[in-house]
């Protein structure tokens, strides 16, 4: 049989070592007594070694040479593991390993997947996030236990303190009059919201809330889980203190939609 190639044809006996030498995963293969008998070009690219360089190391030094940390033989897959080549460059790889079926001097194959460029690209969409969650003009928070784990510069602001320490492990609560305008306790009611928002139901409210130095200001809240991190919500607070009638004028209408058990419908949206 034959396999047919853009660069010839190449005998079926040939093809093992073909894609041994053109996968773009690094190939280390281990022996019985932990030496690296051989690898491909693609494990050179990756550490920067060249092959007689490789083949001089155990698997447990090769990789205490790479990981600069101490010596393993532990197999089981690993993800994200931060390596340095022989030029000092950082990269990123999944090392996963497998055991040859068949009869030879083989124990282990172990395969080196070169994960940088995703790596790099998740850290730039980490940074870009933190930094809309951080822009954001209004106050962000994320909730773990009925407590804020994180928020947001505009958080700081709404609420009158200086760090992010005068947040973090607080609740609603601690920023809360006793009673809300509608006359319920603040801590039951948070609960409530809380747990409602938990189950998986989107939660959007007028709450009063109060600032460090005891003045109290007008809120709308929203309170969403957060997919993929159980036990999570992330909380938007928007500061919507008005003057007068106009702020009487708001309030009355949260009330309103909190108590109703019907949806209240305007020509552009329904609340």
């Amino acid at each position: 049989m034959l396999l047919i190639y853009t660069e010839g044809i190449i005998p079926l006996g040939n093809l093992y070592e073909f894609v041994f030498k053109n996968t773009q995963d690094g190939i280390a293969v281990i022996g019985g007594n932990n030496m690296i008998l051989e690898c491909n070009p693609a494990l050179e690219k990756i550490t920067g070694y060249s092959r007689n360089e490789i083949l001089r190391y155990s698997y447990s030094d090769f990789l205490k040479n790479i990981l600069k940390v101490g010596a393993t033989t532990d197999f089981t897959e690993k993800s994200g593991l931060c390596i340095t080549t022989k030029n000092n460059e950082k990269r990123t790889v999944r090392v996963s390993a497998v055991k040859p079926d068949t009869n030879s001097d083989a124990e282990t194959i172990v395969y080196f997947h070169d994960i940088t460029a995703c790596t790099e690209m998740r850290e730039k969409d980490k940074t870009l996030y933190r930094n809309i969650f951080d822009s954001a003009n209004d106050a962000i928070l994320i909730i773990e236990n009925s407590k804020f784990t994180d928020c947001n510069g505009k958080t700081l602001e709404i609420f009158g303190v200086s760090d992010k320490e005068d947040i973090i492990n607080h609740g609603f609560r601690e920023f809360s009059p006793s009673k809300q305008p509608d006359g319920s306790d603040s801590f039951i009611k948070a609960a409530e919201v809380i747990n409602d928002a938990l189950s998986g139901t989107p939660q959007r409210f007028y709450w009063k809330h109060r600032k460090t130095d005891g003045s109290l200001f007008d809120t709308e809240v929203s309170l969403n889980s957060i997919k993929g991190y159980r036990g999570h919500l992330l909380a938007m607070v928007r500061d919507i203190t008005f003057s007068g009638k106009t702020r009487e004028q708001f309030k009355k209408l949260h009330i309103t939609m909190e108590q109703s058990p019907v949806s209240i419908v305007d020509r552009k949206s329904v609340v």
